[in-house]
């Protein structure tokens, strides 16, 4: 269990809580489009925006959790020292975890471009 949790802390520490990973920002985007949604639904496409927000809130959901399966299964046969003989697998994993964080976020930021924040549009 002590190395699953270090695998889980390792993979997707940044992801769930630092405040640029992708939960945060994914959190952010979707307040944001709660809010236009809510408040400027005539002026911008804040449905689709809110649709395509929880897409990616969903996939990066679905991406996180396979990931975590596999660990699982990786690790439910193995004694700790095949483990560890092995932890370049879960490494791979990880950094596998890691670009789809990157593509998710990269997403993310060319759908927030599209769309004015609610802050800028209660600016002007």
């Amino acid at each position: 269990m002590d190395l699953l949790q270090f695998f889980f802390t390792n993979a997707f520490h940044y992801r769930n809580f630092d405040s640029n990973g992708l939960v945060e920002r994914l959190r952010f985007a979707k307040l944001d489009a709660l809010t236009l949604n809510r408040f400027f639904n005539g002026q911008y496409e804040s449905e689709s925006y809110l649709k395509q927000v929880c897409d990616l809130i969903r996939q990066g959901n679905d991406l996180c959790l396979e990931k975590m399966s596999m660990a699982v299964r990786f690790m439910a046969d193995r004694s700790e020292r095949e483990i560890l003989d092995n932890w370049w697998l879960l490494e791979k994993l990880a950094a596998e975890e890691k670009e789809q964080e990157r593509r998710l976020t990269e997403h993310l930021d060319r759908l927030m471009a599209q769309i004015p924040t609610s802050r800028m549009s209660l600016a002007n």
